[in-house]
C-alpha cells in the first residue's frame, strides 16, 4: 500500500524536524518551543503510535544522555529519508567494494580498510 503524496511529505517533514529537535535539545527552552510550535504541527495526533512517539520526544529534553551528536543525527536522518523514497530515486545500497572486482582477497581487505579509514 503506497502512502498518499501528502502523507509522504508529512513523514519527511516529521523526520527532518525530529532531527532538528534532537540537535536543539542542548538548549532545553529552544527545544521545547520547537517541539510545541514546529514539530507538533506535523504529527498525526490521531495515530496512536505517532502520538506516543511525540510524547516521548519531550523526555529527550530532560534526559542526560547526549544523543545530539550532529553527525550521527544527520546520518540517521539521511537513512530515514532514503527509506521513504522509492528504490529508483535513491543511491544504491551496499558498498562499491562489493561491486568492483578486485584482484585478490588481500587486496579486497586492504581496499575495505582504506575505504573505512577514509570515511
Amino acid at each position: 500500500v503506497r502512502a498518499a503524496h501528502t502523507d509522504l511529505e508529512r513523514r519527511c517533514i516529521l523526520a527532518i524536524r525530529t532531527a532538528n529537535f534532537t540537535e536543539l535539545c542542548k538548549n532545553p527552552l529552544d527545544a521545547l518551543n520547537y517541539l510545541q510550535t514546529k514539530l507538533s504541527s506535523c504529527v498525526d495526533h490521531q495515530d496512536k503510535d505517532e502520538e506516543k512517539f511525540f510524547q516521548k520526544l519531550a523526555s529527550k529534553v530532560f534526559s542526560k544522555v547526549d544523543d545530539g551528536d550532529t553527525r550521527k543525527v544527520r546520518q540517521d536522518l539521511f537513512n530515514i529519508l532514503v527509506e521513504i523514497f522509492p528504490e529508483h530515486m535513491v543511491q544504491p545500497s551496499g558498498s562499491l567494494l562489493d561491486i568492483v572486482p578486485l584482484e585478490s582477497n588481500s587486496t579486497k581487505k586492504d581496499a575495505k580498510m582504506l575505504f573505512n579509514f577514509m570515511f
